[in-house]
């Protein structure tokens, strides 16, 4: 009898241990064409390209490496 508690305790607790937990993965922003990604994405992506801020991405090869970079690692 008490091996059938014991079961019925651990069947129990399963579900609560199942349970899956949000990782927090730093903040998020919204990139335009994009979509949500993480900062630090972002910030890597814009380095890349040789720029420090969204804005400053006037070149075609400067989008391009930002967008592909984006692409690749979001």
């Amino acid at each position: 009898m008490k091996l059938f508690a014991t079961i019925a305790a651990v069947l129990t607790a399963l579900p609560a241990t199942a349970t899956p937990v949000a990782a927090d993965n730093g903040l998020m922003a919204h990139v335009p064409n994009i979509g949500y990604s993480r900062v630090e994405t972002i910030t890597y992506c814009l380095n890349e390209s040789g720029v420090d801020k969204y804005q400053d991405l006037i070149t075609d090869m400067e989008f391009d490496t930002f967008t592909n970079c984006m692409y690749t690692n979001t």
